[in-house]
């Protein structure tokens, strides 16, 4: 039997389509999970930033479940524009956290255990 241009687009599926449980799951549970996890790994050790990814974790959460309702290409485009903005958010907070003092630099990574002085 010979498989026609329609035969093979029935099975293919379309970008415009409804989205699914597994889909939202597969796109926003893992980055939603990393996300809360580095938060629990910042808040327990370095103190660091980890507000910002409790909280893009929970809007992860949050679109992920809309995500059932929505196109699977809107799905993605959604993602997108919650992981660059967490991103650049991450990049800004991590700039501001800078040493800036002569009493606040670190110590050399070349020297031994006085900073590399001699």
């Amino acid at each position: 039997m010979r498989r026609t241009c329609r035969d093979s687009a029935k099975a293919r599926p379309r970008p415009a389509a409804d989205g699914s449980l597994t889909l939202a799951l597969l796109l926003f549970g893992g980055p939603a999970l990393y996300l809360a996890t580095t938060a629990w790994f910042f808040h327990a050790t370095a103190g660091g930033a980890w507000k910002e990814r409790l909280l893009a974790a929970a809007v992860l959460a949050v679109i992920g479940t809309a995500a059932v309702w929505l196109a699977p290409l809107a799905s993605l485009v959604l993602l997108d524009i919650i992981l660059i903005t967490t991103a650049v958010i991450l990049t800004r907070t991590r700039r501001t956290r800078i040493p800036h003092g002569p009493n606040d630099v670190p110590p050399s990574r070349s020297g031994g255990m006085d900073g590399g002085a001699a």
